[in-house]
């Protein structure tokens, strides 16, 4: 037991946030604790911000998603250079990035931070790590198929990082990363309309085949959750 508590605390140390840093807090019975933001009354925080928020904004504005994508490489890769970095000025990056909907480039960026970096900025900023986007329809899906709206953004989190027009070498499509294939079959059993594979690109019809999915793996497998969750990165 207490080499086992040993590596769990070397666990959290290395990557609490991670799957085995995450399991670390669980077996130790450590919560994982959320501070509040912090007000900046003296505006000292925007003096220091790592690039131009003004130009972040108008690239937003327009949508230069490609422009904005690298414009904030270059802030990212120039403030991890700084010596005076802090969880403000990173802060600011991930939220661009979040705005834009570049899930993924702010979760390579926060990869490349230190454990000490990544666990503060979560405790602060849980939002940016874990965001809650299209809600109304994630909530929807849940319920029609009785799946945890938690699951639903946790397959969608690590399959596709919320990029609607993700799609991968094996053809799958979309945020949950659905086969085509398993689209139709779950189009005639639940009466979800679809026309074809580009259908898999709108958020609401990807949620709704995901969650149907979901439901049809939890009761191939009985309820067995680790079993459901492992097959669906297979059909």
């Amino acid at each position: 037991p207490e080499e086992a508590k040993a590596v769990f605390t070397r666990l959290i140390e290395m990557d609490p946030l991670g799957f085995y840093g995450l399991l670390a807090h669980r077996q130790l019975n450590i919560p994982i604790t959320l501070q509040a933001q912090a007000a900046d009354p003296s505006g000292a925080v925007a003096s220091r911000l790592p690039m131009d928020a003004v130009v972040a904004d108008w690239l937003c504005l327009l949508d230069e998603k490609d422009s904005l994508t690298s414009f904030l490489d270059l802030a990212s890769m120039s403030y991890r250079k700084q010596k005076d970095q802090n969880d403000d000025g990173w802060g600011t990056i991930f939220k661009y990035y979040a705005k834009a909907g570049l899930y993924m480039k702010l979760y390579e960026s926060l990869g490349g931070l230190t454990p000490d970096h990544r666990k503060s900025i979560f405790e602060h900023h849980p939002e940016l790590l874990f965001p809650q986007p299209w809600n109304e329809d994630v909530r929807a899906a849940a319920q029609q198929f009785g799946v945890d709206e938690e699951l639903i953004y946790a397959i969608t989190r690590q399959e596709s990082a919320f990029d609607t027009h993700a799609r991968s070498l094996a053809d799958a499509f979309g945020l949950m990363q659905l086969l085509p294939e398993v689209a139709e079959q779950l189009s005639a059993k639940y009466k979800i309309p679809y026309t074809g594979m580009e259908d898999l690109y709108d958020p609401k019809t990807n949620i709704n085949f995901g969650a149907a999915h979901m439901k049809e793996l939890f009761q191939r497998h009985h309820g067995q959750f680790i079993l459901a969750v492992a097959s669906d990165r297979k059909s």
